[in-house]
């Protein structure tokens, strides 16, 4: 079963949900005021803004694409 994470916050639209998806079951958390779904949305485009300025080293890009590999694979192994 899929597990996202960190949480999964739709800031944008009216509702502001967020929740958790742990082992293919939505953990349901309180949703965001005004104030802090803006917030959290300011701090998540700064953050990519800064990560998107950073080159990656191709060793940096093969160590992640195998992480990625092996936590597929984890994951398919885990049905």
């Amino acid at each position: 079963m899929a597990t996202v994470r960190p949480s999964i916050a739709v800031c944008d639209a009216p509702c502001k949900s967020h929740y958790f998806i742990m082992a293919g079951k939505v953990e349901w958390l309180p949703a965001f005021s005004n104030a802090m779904a803006t917030s959290v949305m300011r701090s998540q485009i700064a953050r990519h803004a800064i990560v998107d300025t950073k080159r990656r080293s191709w060793s940096s890009r093969v160590r992640a694409t195998i992480a990625r590999a092996y936590n597929k694979l984890k994951s398919i192994l885990q049905m």
